[in-house]
């Protein structure tokens, strides 16, 4: 049985985590930064570092969609 059948989160749920901090890397890709490769690096470092960010609500299994349970991202 492959390992990521017992995984607490479902593949959207994984990816959708990942994009949360999207505006990091908007940030480092805007015009002002170009000049600056310092500050681009520590905000594409920043992105990176934050998927590794708390993991405790990660104890249930993954949705269903055959029982009609659905994901959201909602972010502020």
């Amino acid at each position: 049985m492959p390992v990521y059948f017992n995984e607490p989160i479902s593949m959207l749920q994984k990816v959708s985590e990942m994009m949360e901090y999207e505006t990091l890397l908007v940030r480092a890709s805007s015009p002002e930064m170009r000049d600056d490769p310092i500050k681009r690096l520590l905000y594409v470092t920043a992105f990176a570092i934050a998927q590794y960010k708390c993991s405790d609500k990660r104890l249930n299994k993954p949705f269903n969609p055959v029982l009609g349970e659905t994901f959201e991202l909602l972010t502020p």
